[in-house]
C-alpha cells in the first residue's frame, strides 16, 4: 500500500509539473503577468512535491533539513499566490473591459501592479507566517515536509484568512468583469481585433476562463481549509512569543498511519494533490492546446529532429582533402632546389575542388607521381598539409589556378 501510494504521488506531481510548465515560455509575450505567476507557483509547488516524494518514499528520516526549510516556505507562498494571482488576472481583465484604450498607455504601471499583487503579497505573507509557527517542520511519510499549524489567533489571521479574503476580492472583480463585458462586448472585440494590442479575443476568453475557475476552485477550498484546521485543533490556544517558540527546533515525524488517521489531515493532503493535478490539466487545455501553441510545438519538434538528423549524418573530416577529380597527377622535380617553386601538374578529365585549391599545400619528397583522385595518398610520394589561406606559395597558387 505504501509503495503504491508513493508511486502515485510521484506520477501525479510530475504530470502536474509538466502540464504547468509546458505553455509557460510563450505566455509572457502577451503580458499575462497573473497567468504566468499562477503557472510558476503551481509548477514550483508540483516540482517540490515530486522531489519530496522521492526523498521520503516509505520513510520519515530527516535527510535534508535545509531543503525542508525551503519547501515549507514554497508551499506556504504557493497557497497565498494561487488566490493572489487569480485576483491579479480578474482585476486585469476588469480594467481591460472598462477602459481598453487606457490600458495601452499604462501597460507598465498595470504590470507592476500585477507583480505587486501576485508576487509581493505572497512573499510578505510567507514571511509573516513565521510568527505563529511553533515547530520547525513536520515530515510526512510518502509526502515530504510540511509546515506545522498551531491553532492561535495569529495563525488564523496570517495563514488561513488571507486566501479567503483574496479569493472574495477576486470573485468581486470577476463579477464586475462579466457585467462590463456584457455591456461593452462589441467595442472590446473591435479593440482586440486591431493591431494596437497583443491580447487577442481568444486569449482574453481563455484568461476569463482561468480566472473563473480560480474563483470557483480556490475560494471554497480556502474556506474549507479554514474551518478544517480550526475544528481539527480546537480549542484556540493562547499565543505568547516565548511559549510558542520554546520548542521551535522540534521536528515531528509522522508515518502514513499517523497522518492518515485524522480524517481532516488525510483529506487535506490527498485532495490537495489531486486538485493540483486537475488544475494542471485545465491550465494546459486553456493555454497549451491552442492553434498557436500547436504550431510552436511542431516547430520545436522539427528543429529537434533536424538537429538530431544533422548530428547522426555528420562524419569526421578526412585527414586528406577530398578532391573531386577523375584523375589528377602532381609531379615534383627531384631537384630539392626546385621542388617548392617549379612543380608540374597533370589533370586528366577532372577539376580540383575550389576549397582544396585554396587550403591545400603539397610538398613532394621524391619525383614519383601521386594520383590524388584515389585518396589517401602514399606518403612516399607526397605529404598533404592544411594551412591557412594566404600561406601558400604564390607560384603554387598560380599553377593550381591555371590547372
Amino acid at each position: 500500500m505504501t509503495w503504491a501510494f508513493s508511486i502515485t504521488v510521484l506520477c501525479v506531481h510530475f504530470a502536474a509539473f509538466v502540464l504547468f510548465i509546458t505553455p509557460l515560455p510563450w505566455l509572457p509575450k502577451a503580458w499575462n503577468v497573473g497567468a504566468c505567476i499562477n503557472l510558476v507557483w503551481r509548477g514550483l509547488r508540483s516540482l517540490v512535491g515530486f522531489m519530496d516524494g522521492i526523498l521520503w518514499a516509505g520513510n520519515t528520516m530527516n535527510k535534508a533539513p535545509v531543503w525542508c526549510d525551503i519547501t515549507i516556505k514554497v508551499i506556504t507562498g504557493a497557497n497565498f499566490a494561487l488566490t493572489a494571482s487569480g485576483l491579479a488576472i480578474n482585476r486585469r481583465l476588469y480594467i481591460i473591459s472598462t477602459d481598453p484604450i487606457g490600458v495601452l498607455g499604462a501597460k507598465r504601471r498595470i504590470v507592476m501592479e500585477d507583480l505587486a499583487i501576485s508576487l509581493g503579497i505572497p512573499i510578505i505573507l510567507t514571511m509573516l507566517s513565521f510568527i505563529p509557527q511553533r515547530h520547525r517542520f513536520i515530515i510526512l511519510e510518502d509526502i515530504g515536509c510540511r509546515g506545522p499549524y498551531y491553532n492561535t489567533i495569529p495563525a488564523i489571521l496570517l495563514e488561513l484568512v488571507p486566501p479567503v479574503i483574496l479569493g472574495i476580492m477576486s470573485a468581486v472583480y470577476g463579477g464586475l468583469n462579466l457585467i462590463s463585458f456584457y455591456r461593452r462586448r462589441r467595442s472590446i472585440q473591435e479593440f482586440m481585433m486591431s493591431d494596437s494590442t497583443t491580447l487577442k479575443f481568444g486569449h482574453y476568453i481563455r484568461l476569463k476562463s482561468l480566472g473563473f475557475v480560480e474563483i470557483m476552485a480556490t475560494v471554497p477550498w480556502a474556506i474549507y481549509v479554514l474551518f478544517a484546521y480550526i475544528v481539527d485543533d480546537w480549542p484556540v490556544h493562547p499565543w505568547v512569543w516565548k511559549d510558542v517558540k520554546a520548542d521551535y527546533g522540534t521536528i515531528q515525524h509522522l508515518t502514513m498511519a499517523d497522518w492518515n488517521t485524522p480524517r481532516a489531515t488525510a483529506t487535506l493532503v490527498k485532495v490537495d494533490m489531486w486538485f493540483n493535478l486537475a488544475c494542471a490539466a485545465f491550465s494546459f487545455l486553456v493555454f497549451g492546446c491552442t492553434k498557436e501553441q500547436c504550431t510552436r510545438y511542431k516547430g520545436a519538434c522539427s528543429r529537434i529532429f533536424r538537429l538530431q538528423h544533422y548530428r547522426s549524418n555528420s562524419k569526421p573530416s578526412s585527414p586528406c582533402p577530398k578532391l573531386e577529380a577523375g584523375s589528377i597527377s602532381i609531379q615534383f622535380s627531384a631537384n630539392p632546389s626546385l621542388f617548392a617553386s617549379t612543380p608540374s601538374l597533370t589533370v586528366d578529365g577532372g577539376s580540383i575542388d575550389e576549397a582544396a585549391s585554396r587550403s591545400t599545400f603539397v610538398h613532394g619528397i621524391s619525383g614519383e607521381p601521386c594520383n590524388l583522385g584515389s585518396m589517401p595518398c602514399s606518403k612516399k610520394s607526397i605529404d598533404v598539409l592544411r594551412v591557412e589561406e594566404g600561406q601558400m606559395n604564390e607560384d603554387t597558387r598560380h599553377l593550381m589556378k591555371d590547372a
